[in-house]
């Protein structure tokens, strides 16, 4: 009987490291999934290039 509590301890305690690796699991990639929806609602600026040089001046 002790060898039958010994196993289902055993089960139990691999079912609740399992589900603690889901939640985390799960909390990482809602963040990814919040950090990604933010950047793209509040993407980078472009960088400023200007299209025209100006011309060399000869004095």
């Amino acid at each position: 009987m002790q060898a039958d509590a010994l196993q289902i301890k055993i089960l139990m305690d691999g079912y609740h490291q399992r589900e603690a690796m889901y939640i985390t699991q799960q909390a990482e990639a809602r963040k990814a999934m919040l950090s990604q929806a933010q950047a793209n609602r509040n993407p980078r600026p472009p960088k400023f290039m200007p299209l025209i040089k100006a011309a060399p001046t000869n004095n």
